[in-house]
């Protein structure tokens, strides 16, 4: 009983085989949460911006910054679903 364990050989880098390495596959849900935030961190910046550049009455204000976020959730994937959809374009 007072034997001691082992631990696990651990594999080297060279007995692993290049066949079984999968490649990382991202999805396109992910790429739609990784665009929402960054629309969400582009919007924040240019607003953070605006005011501190005293232009929070202007036209920078009103067009400026929805016509960026507007162009990075058109480039955004298409939805597959009517919810996926409505909180893209939301």
């Amino acid at each position: 009983m007072s034997e001691e364990l082992e631990p696990a050989k651990k594999p080297e880098p060279a007995e692993i085989e290049p066949s079984k390495i999968e490649p990382v596959k991202i999805e396109p849900v992910q790429w739609f949460v990784a665009a929402v935030a960054l629309a969400l961190a582009a919007g924040a910046c240019l607003y953070r911006w605006v005011h501190h550049e005293r232009l929070g009455q202007s036209s920078v204000m009103f067009l400026g910054i929805p016509a960026v976020l507007a162009i990075i959730v058109a480039l955004t994937p298409r939805a597959r679903t009517i919810t996926g959809g409505v909180s893209g374009a939301s």
